[in-house]
């Protein structure tokens, strides 16, 4: 079976001097309308400001794993600790806004300071190999300097993430991991010839020798990594001297406070991330959360999503089904409405089951990780009609749509993971061995395409007729789906344009969309549409990354009627009309 068969509006400054294209060329006058057509679905956009979009949510994570990916370790030209240059032209094509780094569950088990040269009580430029989650080994040949390096190069925003595990788990004394800490503030944060605490070695001055006299003025530092895996293990451990919830919960705050008071020593302009609760029931993240101790401390929580994981696990209605028992148009329904839940009407909204609690509980809401990250799809795809590139990018691009419209606002977001030559999930792919270019992956295109083209004010979007299907399969984590939406759509503006973000989610057929902008000021009689499309078909393989496309199209006044090439990722410019 083939799958899919299935108010006053302010104009927002001046109007954009050009359209950057991402890949391709614009194509002359490749008109949309089409008059005759009874739409398929329709979009009222108003002139009601729905929220902001920030920056920070086009991020990515720059992760070293030691349990098999490597990421920017394989991305080096042999020899050297310099980015291989094709590999770089990918990563700036990303447009990447905020780059975290290094991890990822590593971030909890190694030592900042193998990361850098000139260390006291180490030989010169010698980085020794780190240790990671598993006793794994990754090398330091990709460190902190390397990464400031790249990320001035990538005119993008940082998110350092500390060592916390070995504080709450007493690997250490909690002074002794704060103190290490407050280290890494100081070696990115403090001037050459700072005051800095008593036994404190001199980190500006080794930053300075190592080749930046100038700090690194990182902002966002998290404490710890998915501190949900190991938050109730001192419990369980009878030499941990913690008896009870109540101790547990104030020896999470205790190492929480520390390690804020202590960075904050050397920068108090630093804003901190930390864990945030799951929705369901009580923890220690979300009773230390509470703590007023630490709502005075820390600005943001975060979670981590990533669907379908084990893809192969499918079942329906809470029972087991074997693959075979799956149709085509099933698996490409559920592969297209993850990762993120749905409003009722059927279109992505992210993690606002999270970001609601969040809200309440005082902080912002932030996503560290995230991604489409499927585990098996190549043999469960073997012998179907449908390679899985596009529902990735489909889905991909969907989550962002539910980080855009989320109603409690999310602050940031940081893409799982940008660069790497091992995981199916990298933005940019890479072969250490140099035989094959570095290309990039389709979970990666939507984030770099959004992040190019977007407005930075949500307008309200009201959806009207639009047709959904029914998602009851179960893929992995990927929870069903009652309503979801064929078309997904949004709008944003800025700078005296109009951007329409529309997804085609089927796999077949085009859907005729309109979108009655009449509550906004006139538009010109042209825009530009840049779109996602599945990958390109060479000697009978299809490609690796989705297509882009660039082409112009008519506009006709202020009811705009668009037509959505299947499995499409679509972003339409529209420029305001000066009187």
């Amino acid at each position: 079976m083939t799958p899919g068969a299935a108010g006053q509006f302010v104009i927002f400054g001046a109007l954009v001097a050009g359209i950057t294209v991402l890949g391709g060329c614009v194509a002359p006058n490749q008109s949309e309308i089409q008059r005759s057509a009874s739409p398929s679905a329709r979009f009222i956009v108003t002139a009601q400001p729905a929220g902001t979009i920030d920056e920070r949510l086009f991020g990515q994570l720059l992760e070293r794993a030691s349990w098999g990916e490597p990421g920017p370790e394989h991305a080096l030209v042999p020899g050297t600790r310099r980015m291989m240059p094709e590999a770089l032209d990918l990563l700036r094509g990303m447009r990447v806004t905020l780059m975290r780094y290094p991890g990822g569950t590593d971030a909890d088990f190694v030592d900042w300071h193998n990361a850098i040269d000139y260390v006291p009580g180490r030989a010169g430029t010698t980085r020794p190999v780190s240790h990671g989650r598993d006793r794994g080994e990754i090398t330091n040949e990709f460190g902190l300097n390397e990464y400031f390096q790249l990320r001035d190069k990538l005119r993008c925003e940082t998110a350092l993430v500390v060592n916390f595990r070995n504080a709450f788990m007493r690997v250490k004394t909690l002074e002794e991991a704060a103190r290490d800490a407050a280290g890494l503030v100081a070696y990115t944060n403090a001037v050459v010839g700072a005051k800095l605490p008593p036994g404190m070695a001199d980190w500006p001055a080794i930053r300075a020798k190592n080749g930046s006299v100038a700090p690194f003025g990182v902002k966002l530092f998290q404490l710890g990594n998915e501190t949900w895996f190991y938050s109730d293990k001192p419990l369980q451990n009878p030499q941990s001297g913690i008896a009870t919830r109540e101790e547990l919960v104030e020896w999470y705050v205790k190492c929480i406070v520390t390690f804020a008071d202590r960075m904050r020593e050397i920068d108090p302009t630093i804003e901190l991330i930390m864990d945030g609760p799951q929705p369901e029931g009580d923890s220690t993240i979300k009773s230390a959360a509470l703590d007023s101790r630490v709502r005075q401390r820390v600005q943001y929580l975060t979670v981590h999503y990533y669907s379908p994981g084990p893809a192969k696990q499918l079942s329906r209605d809470q029972i087991a089904i074997s693959p075979e028992n799956v149709s085509d148009d099933e698996l490409w329904n559920a592969w297209v409405s993850m990762p993120g839940g749905f409003t009722p009407d059927g279109m992505n909204n992210g993690i606002e089951k999270h970001s609601r609690i969040i809200s309440k509980m005082g902080y912002r809401a932030a996503c560290t990780e995230w991604n489409w990250n499927g585990f098996g799809i190549d043999e469960l795809t073997a012998g179907r009609a449908f390679r899985p590139a596009m529902a990735k990018a489909l889905g991909a691009a969907g989550f962002l749509h539910g980080l855009m419209r989320d109603r409690y606002g999310v602050a940031i977001a940081t893409q799982s993971m940008l660069l790497g030559s091992c995981w199916d999930i990298a933005a940019v792919r890479v072969d250490p061995t140099g035989r094959t270019p570095p290309y990039y992956l389709p979970q990666g295109q939507p984030t770099a395409l959004y992040s190019r083209h977007h407005g930075h004010t949500l307008l309200k979007t009201v959806p009207e007729d639009v047709p959904v299907f029914s998602q009851p399969i179960r893929s992995g984590w990927g929870a069903p789906a009652q309503t979801v939406a064929i078309v997904d759509a949004l709008a944003t503006a800025d700078d005296g344009s109009i951007f329409l973000h529309v997804l085609n989610r089927k796999y077949a057929g085009d859907v005729s969309v309109e979108f009655d902008l009449s509550a906004l000021p006139p538009l010109k009689s042209s825009g530009v549409v840049h779109r996602l499309l599945p990958p390109a078909i060479s000697n009978g393989q299809a490609e690796k990354s989705c297509r882009t496309v660039s082409e112009s199209f008519d506009v006709v006044g202020n009811i705009v009627r668009l037509l959505l090439p299947p499995q499409s990722i679509n972003v339409y410019v529209l420029q305001i009309r000066r009187p």
